[in-house]
């Protein structure tokens, strides 16, 4: 990568992979991680409210059903969590990274590798409280039937960024009907900052 951080404020077609995009940044994606605040501060209070974290819960829990219907499944080998070799970033709302940092993650310094510091080996430490993208993204490898297709259904990229694009939209959503700040940010480089390290 040629930069410490994905460039803001730019545009991109969507390209199916929601969550997950190359060199360039969404276009919700125009805001500072603590839109205004603080960003500890933001994340804090998406995580005191605990009906925000309920909804949000249920909302990330109908992106498993979704893609357990689908016939997409982890293969669990670890190599979409590193960004470093796949060229791919994760982005993530405020309310998401409230819930994904309920508990630390065990290797805090790997954000500043561009991995993420929740995975251990090839497992997630955070699988029940992992961002949207996470829920939706799955390698080719991962869908069940012909190579790239989802039985006779769309393609798993296409499917994934249009289930992606519909549950982020209640994500934001929520944010709004509870009150919270509302950010969407790049994983590594928003859990560099609220751990303290700098890039």
């Amino acid at each position: 990568m040629r930069r410490s951080s994905v460039p803001r404020n730019t545009r991109r077609k969507n390209d199916g992979n929601s969550g997950f995009v190359g060199n360039r940044s969404p276009a919700h994606a125009g805001r500072a991680l603590a839109a205004g605040r603080e960003p500890a501060c933001a994340v804090r209070a998406c995580r005191a409210d605990a009906e925000f974290l309920s909804e949000l819960g249920e909302i990330l829990a109908c992106a498993d059903v979704a893609a357990a219907q689908a016939g997409a499944e982890c293969l669990a080998d670890g190599d979409c969590c590193k960004f470093d070799l796949t060229g791919q970033r994760l982005f993530a709302s405020t309310g998401e990274l409230a819930m994904v940092t309920e508990q630390a993650p065990p290797h805090p310094e790997a954000c500043l590798a561009l991995r993420c510091p929740y995975q251990e080996g090839a497992l997630c430490t955070a699988r029940d409280r992992r961002p949207l993208g996470c829920r939706t993204f799955f390698c080719e490898r991962a869908w069940k039937g012909a190579p790239g297709t989802v039985g006779a259904a769309a393609p798993p990229r296409e499917w994934s960024g249009e289930l992606y694009e519909r549950l982020h939209a209640k994500i934001r959503d929520l944010h709004r009907r509870r009150g919270l700040p509302y950010a969407y940010a790049e994983l590594t480089a928003s859990l560099a900052e609220l751990l303290g390290f700098q890039r």
